[in-house]
């Protein structure tokens, strides 16, 4: 899926507070139990999971359903 390269933290940095990166499939776990221990709402992880669809085009069927009202 991505092709990220893994980056070795010495343990000493990852204790001091500095962020550690994240696949985004690391994220999207993580905001998947965010959602479902009611951390949060949701809105994060259907941005993660849905937005690609926002630039997929209208079927013309669909279009012609929603001009017959």
């Amino acid at each position: 899926m991505y092709n990220f390269p893994r980056i070795a933290l010495h343990p000493a940095i990852a204790r001091c507070g500095a962020a550690v990166p994240q696949t985004p499939r690391q994220a999207v776990r993580e905001q998947i139990a965010a959602f479902l221990d009611g951390r949060t709402h949701g809105e994060e992880l259907l941005h993660a999971l849905y937005d690609h669809l926002l630039d997929e085009p209208i079927p013309e069927a669909m279009r012609a359903l929603l001009k017959s009202d």
